[in-house]
Protein backbone atom coordinates (compact mmCIF):
# COMPACT_ATOMS: atom_id res chain seq x y z
CA UNK A 1 0.00 0.00 0.00
CA UNK A 2 1.25 3.47 -0.92
CA UNK A 3 0.26 6.15 1.58
CA UNK A 4 0.72 9.89 1.18
CA UNK A 5 1.34 11.30 4.65
CA UNK A 6 1.15 14.89 5.90
CA UNK A 7 -0.11 17.07 8.76
CA UNK A 8 -0.29 20.61 10.11
CA UNK A 9 -1.39 22.44 6.98
CA UNK A 10 -2.82 25.25 9.14
CA UNK A 11 -5.15 26.60 6.47
CA UNK A 12 -5.99 29.57 8.69
CA UNK A 13 -2.61 30.99 7.67
CA UNK A 14 -2.60 30.07 3.97
CA UNK A 15 -3.52 27.34 1.54
CA UNK A 16 -0.81 25.05 0.16
CA UNK A 17 0.02 25.14 -3.52
CA UNK A 18 -2.19 22.75 -5.52
CA UNK A 19 -0.55 19.40 -6.15
CA UNK A 20 -1.66 16.14 -7.68
CA UNK A 21 -1.16 13.01 -5.66
CA UNK A 22 0.78 10.21 -7.33
CA UNK A 23 -1.59 8.18 -9.49
CA UNK A 24 -0.86 5.01 -7.53
CA UNK A 25 -1.74 6.55 -4.14
CA UNK A 26 -3.80 4.05 -2.16
CA UNK A 27 -4.55 6.14 0.92
CA UNK A 28 -4.05 9.63 2.30
CA UNK A 29 -3.04 9.77 5.98
CA UNK A 30 -3.56 13.18 7.60
CA UNK A 31 -2.35 13.62 11.19
CA UNK A 32 -4.31 16.72 12.16
CA UNK A 33 -4.23 20.53 12.27
CA UNK A 34 -5.84 21.25 8.92
CA UNK A 35 -8.48 23.80 9.92
CA UNK A 36 -11.30 24.37 12.41
CA UNK A 37 -13.78 22.94 13.12
CA UNK A 38 -13.03 19.32 12.33
CA UNK A 39 -15.86 19.13 9.81
CA UNK A 40 -14.36 22.04 7.88
CA UNK A 41 -11.02 20.26 7.71
CA UNK A 42 -12.69 17.19 6.27
CA UNK A 43 -14.70 19.24 3.77
CA UNK A 44 -11.46 20.77 2.49
CA UNK A 45 -9.83 17.33 2.19
CA UNK A 46 -12.88 16.08 0.30
CA UNK A 47 -12.81 19.03 -2.09
CA UNK A 48 -9.06 18.84 -2.66
CA UNK A 49 -8.72 15.04 -2.81
CA UNK A 50 -12.15 13.72 -3.86
CA UNK A 51 -12.64 9.97 -3.69
CA UNK A 52 -9.15 9.30 -2.29
CA UNK A 53 -9.46 6.98 0.73
CA UNK A 54 -8.36 9.15 3.65
CA UNK A 55 -7.51 8.46 7.28
CA UNK A 56 -7.80 11.61 9.39
CA UNK A 57 -7.23 12.37 13.05
CA UNK A 58 -7.89 15.81 14.52
CA UNK A 59 -5.16 18.03 15.88
CA UNK A 60 -5.52 20.53 18.69
CA UNK A 61 -5.97 23.43 16.25
CA UNK A 62 -8.87 21.63 14.55
CA UNK A 63 -10.88 22.30 17.72
CA UNK A 64 -10.08 26.03 18.04
CA UNK A 65 -13.13 28.21 18.57
CA UNK A 66 -15.22 25.12 19.33
CA UNK A 67 -16.65 23.13 22.18
CA UNK A 68 -14.49 20.02 22.13
CA UNK A 69 -17.25 17.41 22.24
CA UNK A 70 -19.23 19.20 19.53
CA UNK A 71 -16.14 19.53 17.38
CA UNK A 72 -15.51 15.78 17.58
CA UNK A 73 -19.14 15.17 16.72
CA UNK A 74 -18.79 17.43 13.66
CA UNK A 75 -16.04 15.09 12.50
CA UNK A 76 -18.27 12.05 12.91
CA UNK A 77 -21.05 13.74 10.95
CA UNK A 78 -18.64 14.77 8.21
CA UNK A 79 -17.46 11.16 7.93
CA UNK A 80 -21.05 10.21 7.09
CA UNK A 81 -21.17 12.94 4.45
CA UNK A 82 -17.76 12.05 2.99
CA UNK A 83 -17.60 8.24 3.29
CA UNK A 84 -14.12 8.03 1.77
CA UNK A 85 -12.74 10.03 4.74
CA UNK A 86 -12.34 7.99 7.92
CA UNK A 87 -12.30 10.24 10.99
CA UNK A 88 -10.64 8.35 13.81
CA UNK A 89 -10.91 9.34 17.45
CA UNK A 90 -10.31 6.18 19.46
CA UNK A 91 -11.44 4.34 16.33
CA UNK A 92 -10.06 1.97 13.76
CA UNK A 93 -10.60 1.20 10.10
CA UNK A 94 -9.22 -1.56 7.89
CA UNK A 95 -8.40 -0.62 4.30
CA UNK A 96 -7.15 -3.30 1.92
CA UNK A 97 -5.99 -5.40 4.85
CA UNK A 98 -4.14 -2.56 6.62
CA UNK A 99 -5.46 -1.70 10.08
CA UNK A 100 -5.39 2.00 10.98
CA UNK A 101 -5.77 2.97 14.65
CA UNK A 102 -6.30 6.67 15.26
CA UNK A 103 -6.71 9.28 18.00
CA UNK A 104 -5.59 12.84 18.71
CA UNK A 105 -3.68 11.40 21.70
CA UNK A 106 -3.40 14.48 23.91
CA UNK A 107 -0.29 14.27 26.07
CA UNK A 108 0.07 13.10 29.67
CA UNK A 109 2.67 15.83 30.49
CA UNK A 110 4.97 13.16 31.94
CA UNK A 111 7.73 13.17 29.31
CA UNK A 112 10.30 14.78 31.63
CA UNK A 113 8.89 13.54 34.93
CA UNK A 114 7.46 16.74 36.46
CA UNK A 115 3.83 16.43 35.40
CA UNK A 116 2.41 19.18 37.62
CA UNK A 117 4.94 21.75 36.48
CA UNK A 118 4.41 20.79 32.83
CA UNK A 119 0.65 21.17 33.20
CA UNK A 120 0.96 24.57 34.85
CA UNK A 121 3.30 25.85 32.14
CA UNK A 122 1.00 24.50 29.44
CA UNK A 123 -2.03 26.17 31.01
CA UNK A 124 -0.44 29.60 30.88
CA UNK A 125 1.49 29.21 27.62
CA UNK A 126 -0.61 27.15 25.18
CA UNK A 127 -3.33 28.76 23.09
CA UNK A 128 -5.36 25.57 23.44
CA UNK A 129 -6.56 26.65 26.87
CA UNK A 130 -8.06 29.90 25.63
CA UNK A 131 -9.19 28.73 22.18
CA UNK A 132 -10.95 25.43 22.97
CA UNK A 133 -14.03 25.15 25.19
CA UNK A 134 -15.55 22.43 27.34
CA UNK A 135 -18.97 21.75 28.86
CA UNK A 136 -19.79 21.01 32.48
CA UNK A 137 -22.40 18.51 33.62
CA UNK A 138 -25.16 21.08 33.15
CA UNK A 139 -24.12 21.92 29.61
CA UNK A 140 -22.52 25.25 30.53
CA UNK A 141 -19.33 26.43 28.83
CA UNK A 142 -16.21 25.92 30.90
CA UNK A 143 -12.52 26.51 30.17
CA UNK A 144 -10.43 23.83 28.51
CA UNK A 145 -7.84 22.63 31.02
CA UNK A 146 -4.69 20.47 31.03
CA UNK A 147 -6.42 18.13 33.48
CA UNK A 148 -9.06 17.44 30.82
CA UNK A 149 -6.52 16.67 28.12
CA UNK A 150 -4.69 14.34 30.51
CA UNK A 151 -7.92 12.40 31.09
CA UNK A 152 -8.42 12.17 27.33
CA UNK A 153 -4.84 10.97 26.95
CA UNK A 154 -5.39 8.08 29.35
CA UNK A 155 -8.69 7.15 27.69
CA UNK A 156 -7.02 7.08 24.28
CA UNK A 157 -3.96 5.25 25.58
CA UNK A 158 -6.08 2.51 27.17
CA UNK A 159 -8.10 2.17 23.97
CA UNK A 160 -4.94 1.97 21.87
CA UNK A 161 -3.35 -0.71 24.05
CA UNK A 162 -6.50 -2.81 23.81
CA UNK A 163 -6.65 -2.33 20.04
CA UNK A 164 -2.99 -3.20 19.53
CA UNK A 165 -3.43 -6.33 21.65
CA UNK A 166 -6.14 -7.65 19.32
CA UNK A 167 -4.68 -9.89 16.60
CA UNK A 168 -4.79 -8.58 13.05
CA UNK A 169 -3.72 -10.47 9.96
CA UNK A 170 -1.91 -7.63 8.24
CA UNK A 171 0.01 -4.42 8.90
CA UNK A 172 -1.05 -2.04 11.66
CA UNK A 173 -0.62 1.72 11.39
CA UNK A 174 -1.12 4.08 14.34
CA UNK A 175 -2.08 7.68 13.54
CA UNK A 176 -1.99 10.38 16.22
CA UNK A 177 -1.58 14.13 16.20
CA UNK A 178 0.67 14.40 19.24
CA UNK A 179 4.15 12.87 19.23
CA UNK A 180 4.63 9.33 20.58
CA UNK A 181 8.33 9.26 21.36
CA UNK A 182 11.18 11.44 22.60
CA UNK A 183 12.95 10.88 19.27
CA UNK A 184 10.22 13.05 17.71
CA UNK A 185 11.45 16.06 19.69
CA UNK A 186 13.60 18.44 17.65
CA UNK A 187 17.01 19.11 19.24
CA UNK A 188 16.23 22.77 19.92
CA UNK A 189 13.23 21.70 22.04
CA UNK A 190 14.94 18.98 24.05
CA UNK A 191 14.04 19.67 27.71
CA UNK A 192 12.02 22.75 26.73
CA UNK A 193 9.34 23.47 29.32
CA UNK A 194 6.57 23.05 26.72
CA UNK A 195 7.83 19.82 25.16
CA UNK A 196 5.70 17.61 27.48
CA UNK A 197 2.69 19.36 25.90
CA UNK A 198 3.76 18.02 22.51
CA UNK A 199 5.00 14.49 23.17
CA UNK A 200 4.34 11.47 25.36
CA UNK A 201 6.41 8.34 25.83
CA UNK A 202 4.99 5.31 24.02
CA UNK A 203 8.29 3.47 23.88
CA UNK A 204 6.95 0.56 25.96
CA UNK A 205 3.84 0.12 23.82
CA UNK A 206 5.85 0.32 20.61
CA UNK A 207 8.30 -2.32 21.85
CA UNK A 208 5.51 -4.59 23.06
CA UNK A 209 3.23 -4.45 20.02
CA UNK A 210 5.51 -3.16 17.23
CA UNK A 211 3.01 -1.64 14.79
CA UNK A 212 4.56 -1.32 11.36
CA UNK A 213 4.11 2.45 11.19
CA UNK A 214 3.22 5.36 13.48
CA UNK A 215 2.28 8.64 11.79
CA UNK A 216 2.02 11.85 13.83
CA UNK A 217 2.07 15.63 13.53
CA UNK A 218 2.00 18.55 16.00
CA UNK A 219 5.72 19.31 16.00
CA UNK A 220 6.60 21.40 12.94
CA UNK A 221 9.67 19.41 11.97
CA UNK A 222 10.08 16.31 9.82
CA UNK A 223 10.92 12.95 11.35
CA UNK A 224 11.42 9.54 9.80
CA UNK A 225 13.07 6.93 12.01
CA UNK A 226 12.76 3.40 13.35
CA UNK A 227 12.33 3.13 17.12
CA UNK A 228 15.47 1.40 18.45
CA UNK A 229 14.94 -2.25 19.28
CA UNK A 230 11.79 -2.49 17.13
CA UNK A 231 10.65 -2.61 13.53
CA UNK A 232 8.27 0.34 14.00
CA UNK A 233 8.82 3.27 11.69
CA UNK A 234 7.73 6.73 12.90
CA UNK A 235 6.96 9.39 10.29
CA UNK A 236 6.05 13.07 10.71
CA UNK A 237 5.65 15.36 7.68
CA UNK A 238 4.14 18.70 8.85
CA UNK A 239 3.86 21.89 6.83
CA UNK A 240 3.73 24.23 9.81
CA UNK A 241 2.82 27.89 9.73
CA UNK A 242 3.33 30.18 6.77
CA UNK A 243 5.02 33.40 7.78
CA UNK A 244 5.27 36.80 6.12
CA UNK A 245 8.86 37.99 5.85
CA UNK A 246 9.27 41.66 4.97
CA UNK A 247 12.33 41.07 2.82
CA UNK A 248 11.68 37.56 1.47
CA UNK A 249 7.92 37.28 1.07
CA UNK A 250 6.03 34.30 2.46
CA UNK A 251 7.82 31.22 3.69
CA UNK A 252 6.74 27.85 5.04
CA UNK A 253 7.92 27.20 8.58
CA UNK A 254 9.11 23.68 7.77
CA UNK A 255 11.31 23.74 4.64
CA UNK A 256 11.46 19.92 4.61
CA UNK A 257 7.70 19.53 4.13
CA UNK A 258 6.62 17.52 1.09
CA UNK A 259 2.92 17.53 0.24
CA UNK A 260 3.29 14.17 -1.50
CA UNK A 261 5.53 12.25 0.87
CA UNK A 262 4.93 8.58 0.05
CA UNK A 263 5.29 5.87 2.69
CA UNK A 264 5.10 2.20 1.73
CA UNK A 265 2.97 0.05 4.05
CA UNK A 266 3.23 -3.73 4.04
CA UNK A 267 6.92 -4.05 3.35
Amino acid sequence: MKAVVFSDLHLAFSFPDPVDLPEDTDVLVVAGDVSAPVGKSMAWLHKRFPNVPTVYVAGNHDHYGQVYAKSVESGRRAAEEFPHIHFLENDEVVLDGVRFLGATMWTDYELYGDMRRAMEIAHWSMNDFSHIHDLDGLGHLTPWKPERTRVLHHESRAWLRDALARPHDGPTVVVTHHCPHHLSVAPQYAHDDLTPSFASDFDAEIKEFQPELWVHGHTHANFDYVVPGTSTRVVCNPRGYVRDNFDRGRSVENPDFAMCKVVEIGR
